[in-house]
C-alpha cells in the first residue's frame, strides 16, 4: 500500500521498490500512468506486457525505447507509438518499417519519417507521395533526397494530374525542385515558371526553349 501510494504521486519511484512489486503488474501500471518512464524500472516480463506498453506509448510513443524487442515488433504497439510520435518508426522492428500501413501512419504525421521507412517503401508511389503531402511540399527536395534512387528518377514522370497539383505546390514554396524534374516538366512553361517565380535561381534548370521564352525571362 506504501508503494502504491508512492508511484501514484510519482510513478518514477517504481525505481525504490523491490524487485517483487516492479513485477507487480497492478503497481507498474499504478506507476507508468502517473509517469510513463516509471516503465524503465519495471521487470523485463512487464516491459514485455502488451497492456502495460500499449499504456506507456498511449502518453509518449517515444517510450517505445523502453519495451521489449518482441513488443517493438508488434504492429498494434508500433502504431500507437507512431500516432503519438513520428520519429519512434526507427525503433520499430525491421518488419514493421516495411509495413505499409504503419509507415503510411508515421509520414501522415511527418513526411520526415520517410527516411526511417525500408528501402522497399521509400520506392512505392503511394507512400513517397504521402509524405509529400503531408508536411512535405515545403521541404520537397529533402523528402526526395529519402526516396529511392529509382523513385527519384520517375518522380516527376508518373504524376497523374491531381499530384501534379502537389508538385505545383511544391513548387510555389521551393523553385529549386525543378532541379529533379524530369526534361518533359523542365520544358512545361506552367511548371517552369511555379518555379522561378518562387526563386529564380530555378531559372537554370529550365529547357533550353524556356531559357529563351520572353514570359519566363522576364519572371526570373
Amino acid at each position: 500500500e506504501v508503494v502504491m501510494e508512492l508511484v501514484r504521486h510519482n510513478g518514477t519511484h517504481l525505481d525504490f521498490a523491490s524487485d517483487l512489486l516492479r513485477a507487480d503488474k497492478e503497481v507498474v501500471l499504478e506507476a507508468v500512468r502517473e509517469d510513463f518512464r516509471a516503465l524503465e524500472f519495471a521487470s523485463n516480463l512487464l516491459r514485455a506486457d502488451k497492456e502495460v506498453v500499449l499504456e506507456v506509448v498511449r502518453q509518449d510513443g517515444s517510450a517505445l525505447r523502453l519495451a521489449s524487442d518482441a513488443l517493438r515488433a508488434d504492429r498494434a504497439v508500433v502504431l500507437e507509438a507512431v500516432m503519438g510520435d513520428w520519429s519512434t518508426l526507427r525503433l520499430a522492428s525491421d518488419t514493421l518499417r516495411a509495413d505499409k500501413e504503419v509507415v503510411l501512419e508515421a509520414v501522415r504525421q511527418d513526411g520526415r519519417a520517410l527516411v526511417l521507412a525500408s528501402d522497399a517503401l521509400r520506392d512505392d508511389t503511394e507512400v513517397v507521395m504521402e509524405a509529400v503531402r503531408h508536411h512535405g511540399s515545403q521541404h520537397l527536395i529533402p523528402l526526395l533526397q529519402w526516396a529511392s534512387d529509382a523513385f527519384r528518377e520517375r518522380f516527376f514522370d508518373f504524376i497523374s494530374q491531381a499530384d501534379r497539383v502537389v508538385v505545383l505546390e511544391a513548387l510555389q514554396r521551393d523553385g529549386r525542385a525543378l532541379r529533379l524534374a524530369s526534361d518533359v516538366l523542365r520544358a512545361d512553361k506552367e511548371v517552369v515558371l511555379e518555379a522561378v517565380r518562387q526563386n529564380v535561381t530555378a531559372f537554370e534548370f529550365a529547357s533550353d526553349a524556356l531559357r529563351a521564352d520572353k514570359e519566363v525571362v522576364l519572371e526570373a
